[in-house]
């Protein structure tokens, strides 16, 4: 391990910086080992450390706070209100090239929101600085580490070296009791070669080994004096890390009891702090304490934090801990508002949720403030529904308290939850009073409430009234920067981007860019979803692309799942378009598996996913489309509506049935189309409309290349598409012209794929009496009974052997986030809830036989 840790310093002196990840289980030695490297290191390397807490809620940047001892220019910016600040400040000491910089995170496991993501900002860029990054990680620890594979799938698999260290073997055991003078009957077979387990039962001054290692760290810590109990009690209590300066303002001066806890070998001294040699000795001291022991030592602890002004989520952990409530109550409001704005999202949850036994003990307005921020931050991760409901109790405190700014702004939230809860009619009339309540207050909060009724008009194609209703916010707002003013030109931009692109694409941009600057990440990102939608409606495939990247990037770097689905979803839609199916549909899977809370969202990947499935003949089809069409038909806007009607549409004219009363429906989204100016939507569906005899002619606002097709002009059309390079709409072109036309179509959908399409196709072909019509796909696709591409047979196959994501997607030279993917689409197609079910249920079908 020494060895590759100094081969990747000694690349990142060359400015080629590498992130590396050192795991294993608990006492494995991974501290050990990462220090060894440190003490190696020339003094000429700029070495900060850091470590994550056990935290019943972690600090936001905890690590980089342990930092400031070795790096005091990191405190300006971590006090700062902008957290993007501290990014730039880590990722500058790595970037500078008078000498590397090691950065170390301990327990990355154990990381908030704020400082996974700094890991995911800096491994995208390490490969360009003069820095290591080394965590570690301790396998089996948290329940849910999805946070984490999240946050290391974004950092490019040639940037990420993953070191596992394996337990010592039955010989290296056997001789270390030798060299202790201890017997070793039994001892690997105790502790299963774990170096920490093997030293602490060698240690423990007992002629047999203890049964458990807790017996062995316990009966050592039971040997010390009094003073030195005492500071290894209160060390047990503080997760990490404690202090000197904590230390001293709980027990005094300490110096004899910390050289004692040193010579036991149960404490250690680093940085002016104190800690144990290993975080399950400090658990097993904490369990042997007794409760209200352990309840003591919090409470001690918490008033040294207040004292000394530490960090108020530590201060409201103790408070948690120590069944101090009157401190949670006020320490934790504090500590959630404080994470919030460091965009630690799931940090600022969990101090939230801690005051919900308490929540009586806060007045009316306090508690609505509760409320309010509660349902914000539910809203950004991935508790929607949760979310809904505290809104509501929000807005009925704010209706009783009679505060008009508080009750218009509580009503805004409401409504713009109602709508990702794909409850339209709600979040109108919600966004509607706000603006009547707040026509008496004036200023920024009415001119949000305008913009707000103009970006609901806008979701639902009413170009006039958007516009109208926009620039009234403009004209409240006033001329310079703000909120509102970033909000209302995205609507206004978009509007007319939907009627008429690219007109308008200069106001989202501006309001992309003024969001950026003013710290609106909501907007930020919901400006480039805007342009990328509206880009892959038009079929601008690389302006599309270009903004639902940066979208994605942003979305996961903010933690705004319900952006993501957005974004992921116009991204599969480009890669459809492109004749990338198998990627396409595994963003989709994994859309739907990761991110379903997000109904209106994610409806983009239900009906490609449908319009994919039916093409190919999968029999899921019928029930997906079905599915998105009903959850279209409650949003009510025509960008939900008109995509589940035109997949519908295609469906019937592959060959499909639907029950007759739904064409009536179809015909009427195609006037709505007409009616808003929805040219892209309302020309695809009128031509699919029109195929399957639903419609006489192709309703005006049609774009050339399905008037061309309408109009018989095959080899225009199909050289719109060419041009475009969209295969699928090629083909479908092609697919109306003389035989050899045809058959160049038939040869495209089998090579995308479209088997139910191609068979159409071919059996109008051979009943024609075309010759040459080549024969359909081989057996073995044919008889694959999960409908499994290609892609994902390779993929599954590495899974049964074991394989991780991260090392399939080294095999197959693709991101990790790509196999994340692939394997939600397999997960899907063989309905398994997990990968070895998966790979249980691919063995049964004989799918290596083949």
């Amino acid at each position: 391990m020494l060895q590759r840790l100094e081969k990747l310093l000694a690349g990142a002196r060359d400015g080629e910086g590498r992130a590396v990840l050192v795991r294993g289980e608990a006492g494995i030695g991974k501290t050990s080992a990462v220090r060894a490297f440190i003490d190696s290191i020339d003094e000429d390397a700029h070495i900060l450390w850091g470590g994550c807490d056990d935290l019943v809620t972690a600090r936001p940047f905890g690590p980089v706070w342990d930092m400031v001892l070795d790096e005091p220019s990191l405190e300006d910016v971590l006090r700062g209100p902008d957290r993007h600040e501290v990014f730039a400040a880590v990722l500058d000491l790595m970037g500078r090239s008078l000498r590397p910089t090691v950065v170390v995170i301990e327990d990355i496991h154990w990381a908030d929101e704020a400082t996974l993501d700094l890991v995911k900002f800096i491994g995208r860029r390490i490969d360009r600085t003069h820095g290591l990054l080394v965590l570690t990680y301790r396998d089996g620890q948290v329940p849910d580490d999805r946070p984490l594979r999240v946050a290391l799938a974004d950092v490019p698999a040639s940037a990420l070296e993953r070191i596992a260290l394996e337990p010592l073997s039955a010989a290296a055991v056997s001789e270390l009791a030798t060299v202790a003078g201890e017997t070793p009957e039994g001892l690997w077979e105790t502790t299963g070669g774990n170096p920490f387990f093997v030293t602490e039962v060698l240690g423990g001054q007992r002629d047999v080994v203890p049964g458990s290692v807790r017996d062995a760290v316990v009966g050592r810590v039971a040997l010390l004096t009094a003073s030195g109990r005492a500071l290894v009690d209160l060390v047990s209590v503080v997760p990490s890390r404690a202090e000197l300066a904590l230390v001293e303002a709980v027990l005094g001066p300490s110096e004899d009891a910390i050289a004692e806890g040193e010579a036991a070998g149960v404490l250690e001294l680093r940085d002016d702090a104190l800690s144990f040699r290993h975080e399950l000795a400090r658990r097993a001291v904490e369990a042997d304490l007794p409760e209200i022991r352990r309840r003591e030592l919090n409470l001690a602890v918490l008033g040294a934090i207040e004292r000394l002004g530490y960090n108020t989520s530590r201060a409201a952990h103790h408070a948690r801990v120590g069944g101090d409530i009157d401190a949670l109550v006020r320490l934790a409001p504090l500590a959630a508002r404080r994470a919030a704005d460091m965009e630690s999202h799931r940090e600022s949850v969990g101090h939230l949720r801690a005051l919900e036994p308490y929540l009586d003990r806060l007045d009316e307005e306090a508690r609505a403030d509760h409320y309010d921020l509660w349902a914000y931050e539910e809203y950004l991760g991935d508790e929607v529904g949760w979310a809904e409901e505290l809104i509501d109790i929000a807005i009925a405190l704010r209706r009783r308290l009679g505060d008009p700014a508080k009750l218009g702004n509580s009503l805004l939230m409401g409504s713009r939850i109602a709508w990702v809860r794909n409850r339209r009619a709600s979040s109108v009339e919600m966004a509607n009073e706000a603006a009547s309540v707040l026509e008496s207050v004036g200023g920024e909060d009415l001119a949000f409430a305008y913009s707000t009724i103009s970006q609901l008009a806008m979701l639902a194609a009413e170009e006039e009234r958007a516009i109208w209703y926009g620039e009234k916010a403009l004209a409240v707002a006033g001329d310079g920067p703000s909120h509102s003013r970033a909000h209302a030109l995205n609507n206004i931009g978009t509007a007319k981007m939907l009627a008429r692109y690219p007109e308008g694409m200069e106001d989202v941009e501006a309001s992309f860019q003024m969001s950026q600057e003013m710290g609106y990440s909501h907007d930020e990102i919901r400006a480039g979803v805007n342009i990328a939608w509206t880009a892959a409606t038009y079929r601008d495939l690389p302006t599309a692309e270009l903004w639902a990247e940066r979208a994605h990037e942003l979305s996961v770097q903010r933690e705004m799942p319900s952006f993501d689905s957005y974004a992921l979803g116009v991204l599969a839609l480009i890669e459809e378009m492109r004749g990338q199916w198998d990627d396409a549909e595994a963003k989709t899977c994994y859309v739907l598996e990761n991110l379903a809370e997000f109904g209106t969202s994610n409806l983009v990947s239900t009906t490609l996913l449908g319009r994919l499935q039916a093409r190919r003949g999968e029999p899921d089809a019928k029930r997906r489309l079905l599915d998105g069409w009903e959850r279209a038909l409650h949003a009510n806007e025509i960008q939900r509506t008109g995509p589940t009607a035109i997949a519908l549409s295609e469906y019937v004219w592959i060959g499909g049935k639907l029950d007759p009363t739904i064409f009536p429906r179809l015909r009427e989204v195609l006037v709505d189309c007409i009616e808003r100016d929805s040219p892209w939507v309302g020309g695809e569906l009128g031509f699919w409309l029109h195929l399957i005899g639903q419609i006489d002619e192709l309703p005006a606002i049609a774009p050339e290349p399905y008037r061309l097709s309408v109009a018989g002009d095959w080899e225009g059309a199909a050289a719109f598409w060419e041009m475009r390079e969209i295969p699928y709409d090629r083909a479908i072109a092609l697919s109306f012209g003389p035989d050899r036309a045809r058959l160049e179509a038939l040869a495209i959908l089998d090579d995308l794929g479209a088997g139910a399409v191609a068979a159409r196709l071919r059996a109008d072909l051979i009943e024609a009496g075309v010759g040459g019509v080549p024969r359909g796909p081989t057996r073995a696709t044919r008889e694959n009974a999960f409908g499994l591409t290609p892609r994902q047979m390779e993929v599954l196959g590495h899974l049964a052997k074991g394989l991780t994501n991260a090392e399939i997607a080294d095999l197959l030279f693709v991101s990790t986030r790509t196999v994340d993917h692939h394997v939600s689409a397999i997960l899907d197609k063989m309905g398994a809830s997990s990968r070895s079910e998966a790979v249980v249920a691919g063995n049964d079908a004989g799918l290596w036989d083949r």
